[in-house]
């Protein structure tokens, strides 16, 4: 858009000079995508990666109104303390910032118990011993994948599991 200004002298309007200013009306970009996590304790906590628009730039912030700066690239590194961390990420666009997502990191204490029980614990040589091994998600965080090592004691061999799982 080209908006003209003309400069008046005296009394009666008279168009004397006339200059010209360009103005560019940007759109304000959409608010980047990122994505929270939930871990327990002691994992291995991954960045968070904003997207957007190709060309942008992104800020992310400590607080709802947008005053803090604690990064400003694609990737933010959580604190991993205990607890939730919030963050909040925007992206710029030819000088132009969107409006922010807010994205959760959670870190609990997480509290798994494994039991062990064995259907005969004075086996003779040659008789077949059964371990049953149980674990129990006391914590709010949902375990999809868990991996557990319980080494046999010597002298006993592997025959076979029940549990769908694979034995090293």
């Amino acid at each position: 858009t080209t908006l003209f200004i003309y400069d008046e002298t005296g009394t009666t309007p008279n168009c004397s000079s006339e200059e010209s200013v360009t103005i560019t009306i940007n759109v304000t970009p959409v608010a980047p995508s990122a994505s929270g996590a939930i871990y327990c304790n002691g994992d291995v906590i991954a960045d968070i990666t904003a997207t957007g628009s190709v060309g942008a730039s992104f800020a992310w912030y400590s607080d709802a109104a947008l005053t803090t700066l604690v990064d400003s690239d694609a990737v933010y590194t959580p604190s991993g303390a205990v607890g939730t961390e919030t963050v909040y990420v925007t992206q710029t666009i030819n000088g132009c910032e969107s409006s922010a997502t807010q994205v959760d990191i959670t870190v609990e204490n997480c509290d798994l118990f494994v039991g062990k029980t064995v259907n005969n614990g004075t086996p003779n040589e040659g008789n077949t011993i059964v371990y049953t091994l149980t674990v129990t998600n006391n914590s709010s965080i949902p375990f999809t994948t868990l991996s557990l090592t319980d080494a046999l004691p010597a002298g006993v061999t592997y025959v076979s599991d029940d549990g769908g799982t694979s034995y090293d």
